[in-house]
């Protein structure tokens, strides 16, 4: 696959992902890895943050949760 359509189905696909998550209060920001051509999503709702590893166009993503205190 080329490049750039990957990069494109990336970015939709976290984008996608984002929705879901400002769906349920979670305010988001999608950032691009300079290095691997993939996506992160970050999450947050003052409780918890999620981050969302897009490197795929499937799940499953590789995810974290880290809870606030």
């Amino acid at each position: 696959m080329r490049t750039r359509q990957r990069l494109k189905m990336l970015k939709q696909v976290a984008e996608k992902q984002a929705l879901k998550l400002n769906g349920f209060g979670y305010n988001t920001k999608i950032t691009k890895i300079d290095n691997t051509n993939d996506f992160v999503v970050h999450a947050d709702n003052g409780k918890e943050e999620i981050t969302i590893f897009v490197d795929r166009q499937d799940s499953p993503f590789h995810t974290w949760t880290l809870k606030k205190r």
